[in-house]
């Protein structure tokens, strides 16, 4: 009764004040009602600075999850950046880790700006005068009419993999991307030196997107109940041998003479090496073997603070700059093929949307949880 009397209160005072003095408002209410819940702050908008006079404002957009959310907070910036600049404000990306935002690092691992231009950089944004955090993705803030253009619906404020009307939609998507999705050179020159480069005129290429956590083949052996109930929430696809199988029939459907691969599974990239050789292009990282994925009981038994503790472990054993920046030139390396087998995940939304509806043709791979959001 508390909770939807709150929830009412302040839908009545957004409507009834400015926006930025609401937020004054809500903001000083949650950080005084959970002083000691750092990782609820981080979700909430506030002003990091609000000096009188001050001649710009910056928005910066955090993503609800501290933690690796490169593309799926990018696809939800598509929304959030055109509400930005509707009122003023010049808008930022932020996706830092955890454990950064907890002993108050702000600026120190950006992954948008591993591969993404900015305006500003977020060590200088900080520093502004007039600062306003707010909150990229399902329940930050967006645009109604760019979601009504993009999805026929004010609060859909998401980009789908589709597989119908896939060309008209992803063509409409690259226009708003093209402007905010701007990939650093030094991106762009390490990957024409390491992939672009042994794709020569004339050849045919299948990006093929794998995501082996969200398969078959591993959801059958995960024993863990916690475990088991939070993937329910995600798509689940096909086992890596029946992708494997539908590989090598549409390499000779399709007539394909090149195959580029996205995993980070070792395991997975030795297979399709050993039936298509050089055939088979990838980018140079760091991958673990399938066995990661099995079971993974010990971390799912964790408390939050062991969770966070693990994960910055994980990240600095397996170099997550490095890792961010792998996985960000395998999607953008995808959207330049010339098909597309994928299943439904944030990253292969991004590879559409950076295609913009180019592909000759794509292959979407069942979802059997059939999950709208991922």
């Amino acid at each position: 009764m508390l909770k939807s009397i709150k929830k009412n209160f302040f839908c009545w005072l957004e409507e009834k004040l400015p926006y930025e003095q609401y937020i004054m408002i809500r903001s000083r209410y949650y950080w005084l009602s959970t002083p000691s819940e750092w990782h609820e702050k981080y979700r909430f908008p506030y002003f990091l600075s609000k000096k009188k006079n001050a001649g710009k404002k910056y928005c910066i957009f955090r993503y609800a999850e501290p933690g690796s959310s490169l593309f799926s907070s990018g696809l939800g910036h598509i929304f959030s950046y055109e509400w930005a600049v509707s009122k003023g404000y010049i808008p930022i990306v932020d996706i830092e880790y955890a454990y950064d935002f907890q002993k108050k690092c702000l600026g120190k691992n950006n992954e948008w700006e591993y591969c993404f231009e900015q305006s500003m950089n977020i060590k200088e944004v900080i520093r502004q005068d007039w600062v306003l955090v707010e909150q990229v993705g399902r329940n930050g803030t967006w645009l109604e009419e760019t979601c009504l253009d993009i999805n026929g619906s004010r609060d859909d404020a998401m980009i789908h993999v589709m597989a119908t009307n896939w060309k008209d939609y992803y063509k409409k998507v690259n226009h708003y991307i093209k402007k905010i999705w701007i990939f650093k050179e030094s991106f762009l020159n390490e990957y024409r030196q390491e992939c672009g480069c042994r794709i020569k005129q004339g050849d045919v290429v299948i990006g093929l997107f794998l995501r082996e956590e969200f398969s078959v083949d591993v959801a059958k052996e995960r024993t863990n109940k916690t475990a088991r109930e939070l993937y329910k929430k995600h798509p689940l696809t096909i086992g890596i041998q029946e992708i494997f199988e539908l590989v090598k029939k549409y390499m000779e459907d399709w007539g394909c003479n090149k195959l580029f691969i996205s995993t980070e599974i070792q395991d997975s990239l030795d297979l399709f090496l050993g039936e298509f050789g050089d055939k088979v292009i990838y980018v140079s990282r760091k991958r673990v073997r399938s066995s990661l994925y099995r079971n993974h009981d010990q971390y799912w038994d964790m408390d939050a603070e062991g969770k966070r503790d693990y994960d910055k472990k994980l990240n600095e054993m397996l170099n997550k700059k490095d890792k961010t920046i792998a996985y960000a030139k395998e999607v953008y390396g995808l959207s330049l093929c010339d098909y597309l087998i994928a299943p439904k995940s944030s990253g292969t939304a991004a590879a559409l949307a950076l295609n913009g509806g180019k592909y000759r043709d794509i292959c979407i791979l069942p979802d059997f949880n059939n999950i709208e959001r991922y």
